[in-house]
Parts: structure tokens; C-alpha cells; sequence
């Protein structure tokens, strides 16, 4: 990220699937007019399979371990994921500093601020080709 974007910080209570992803569309729909970059990391409050924005609910029928799970839709695209006992994050740039850099920039940028603050926080982070 550009070391003079400031960022907000916000650490969600653990939420139901529908909430978490009506507070992330929230967060993306003011992204348009935004001076400050977002991150957003959270919980659920319960098991949930969130489809890709693409993803046709039928896909749920190869997931059978989350037939008992709520089922929510997430605005970004990608695969189905069950969510259960993780820690998830979201983060949202303003629109014209999203569009400046390709989205894998971001992905990297992301992951390598993460790797160092759990780093600096001394705990265990094993290298991505080692995972």
C-alpha cells in the first residue's frame, strides 16, 4: 500500500454471514468517495458458506459438509468457502488507488503486512511454500 494512504481499522464483534457481508458491501459502496483505505477483520458468530458473486447457489450441492450452514453471497468473485472458527479480513481502498495497481499487487501487499505484524508480534508464520 502507499505509505501515505491513511487506514481505518475496524475489529467487528463476530456476526451472522449476512451481517458480515452487509457490512463489507457497506464498506465497498463507499469506497467510490473514500480518502482512506479500510480494514475490516471479523468473525462468525456461526458456520457459513459464502458463494462468489458468480457462483450459482446450485454449487452448494458439492459442498456437502455445509448443508446445515447459512449461505450468504459475497460481492468479490472466487470460489465457495466455508467459514467456521477463522479469522476473516477485508480490506477496501479507495476506488482510484484500487484501479492504479492490478488486484494481485494488492493480494500481495495484503499478505506481506499480515506475515509481518504477526511477525512482530513474535508467533509462529510458516512460509507460504511450506504451508
Amino acid at each position: 500500500m502507499t505509505e501515505s494512504l491513511p487506514c481505518r481499522l475496524i475489529a467487528s464483534e463476530p456476526c451472522s454471514g449476512a451481517m458480515n457481508m452487509a457490512l463489507d458491501e457497506a464498506l465497498l459502496e463507499s469506497a467510490a468517495e473514500a480518502s482512506s483505505a479500510t480494514l475490516r477483520i471479523y468473525q462468525w458468530s456461526r458456520p457459513t458458506l459464502s458463494l462468489g458473486y458468480f457462483q450459482a447457489a446450485a454449487d452448494r450441492a458439492g459442498h456437502v459438509a455445509s448443508r446445515d450452514c447459512d449461505l450468504v453471497r459475497r460481492q468479490s468473485g472466487g470460489g465457495a468457502i466455508l467459514h467456521d472458527r477463522e479469522l476473516t479480513y477485508s480490506l477496501v481502498l479507495p476506488a482510484d488507488v484500487a484501479a492504479a495497481q492490478p488486484h494481485t499487487h494488492w493480494y500481495d501487499a495484503a499478505h506481506q503486512a499480515l506475515i509481518a505484524a504477526i511477525s512482530d508480534a513474535q508467533l509462529a508464520v510458516p512460509s507460504p511454500s511450506s504451508a
